[in-house]
């Protein structure tokens, strides 16, 4: 890829194809390239020697050859396809499995570009799967969160609010603050006919529990934090006392 394709801005378009490394590139055996897009099957089609691409069904693998426009091969690969709406981005996606060189890479990614494609923008993938309902923000935040984990605590962690724990406390504080405004909103528009619907402590006591699980939710966010970021820590005393042991 040149350092004009990588350096370009782009105005976010959620019809065009996208394109980028799935996985860490330099050194392994295997890296993975990720293509996205209402375009992404028939663009890769474009440059893939082996069965027609287009006529698979989704979660099916084909292996082939990645070509240049005169044929000459680039690499061996498997594509894999998955089709809209059951991908990680909601919308027809490939996934193409190739030698982990960085040259391969590279020149893969600059042939799927030369076809229509464009470099996807850092985190693209799963903004796309936020704007199609795949996940919520809390969900796409622990995306990141288990990515960049550095402990098994970090790690579990982040798979928690992956799996939709953070997510449901906060639906069910939706409800219940959607359940105490709506009975309030009935109590004011009978306000001046001397009818009363709501018990006011009832309502206390509702408002209460909401507090409390906002504070828990608070307290936990810290708790994670620090298991994401770690702690600051000086350690202090005289020369020659152990502090470096």
């Amino acid at each position: 890829m040149t350092k004009k394709d990588t350096k370009t801005t782009f105005r976010f378009s959620r019809t065009d194809t996208i394109v980028a490394p799935a996985s860490a590139v330099g050194g392994g055996s295997l890296a993975v390239i990720r293509v996205a897009g209402e375009n992404s099957i028939s663009i890769v089609n474009k440059v893939f020697a082996g069965k027609n691409l287009g006529k698979l069904p989704g979660y099916t693998g084909s292996f082939g050859r990645i070509t240049e426009d005169d044929g000459s091969v680039i690499d061996e690969v498997i594509v894999f396809i998955f089709r809209s709406p059951h991908s990680y981005s909601g919308e027809d996606m490939v996934e193409i499995s190739c030698h982990g060189t960085v040259i391969a890479v590279e020149k893969i990614i600059d042939r799927l570009l030369s076809v229509g494609a464009r470099v996807a923008e850092p985190g693209e993938f799963t903004k796309r799967a936020f704007l199609n309902e795949k996940m919520d923000l809390t969900q796409a935040e622990a995306i990141a969160d288990l990515i960049s984990a550095e402990s098994e605590l970090a790690y579990n962690n982040a798979n928690r609010q992956l799996e939709g724990v953070l997510k449901s406390h906060i639906e069910e504080l939706i409800g219940q603050l959607k359940q105490v405004a709506g009975n309030l909103e009935l109590e004011l528009d009978f306000s001046e006919e001397d009818i009363s619907f709501v018990n006011p402590m009832q309502v206390i006591s509702q408002i209460d529990e909401i507090l409390r699980k906002l504070a828990y939710l608070d307290n936990s966010f810290n708790a994670a934090k620090v298991l994401k970021e770690g702690i600051k820590l000086a350690i202090v005393g005289k020369p020659n006392t152990g502090k470096s042991s």
